[in-house]
């Protein structure tokens, strides 16, 4: 059985697919209140992206 992996940290537990763009990602890389995960590609077209850990998340393709 292959392990999940979160798209944006690689951590290993916790992990579920984001509902919007079915990516799999932890509970700390996931936004409750906007209802998808923080690299979400229709998130960042809404505004910039940080990382739970302070830096900005650049996505391909998504110019701001």
């Amino acid at each position: 059985m292959t392990m999940l992996r979160c798209v944006d940290c690689d951590r290993s537990y916790g992990v579920e697919p984001c509902p919007e763009c079915w990516e799999p990602v932890c509970e700390k890389c996931f936004d409750g209140t906007e209802g998808m995960c923080l690299a979400c590609p229709k998130r960042a077209r809404k505004r910039p992206v940080f990382h739970h850990e302070g830096h900005e998340i650049k996505l391909a393709g998504v110019t701001s």
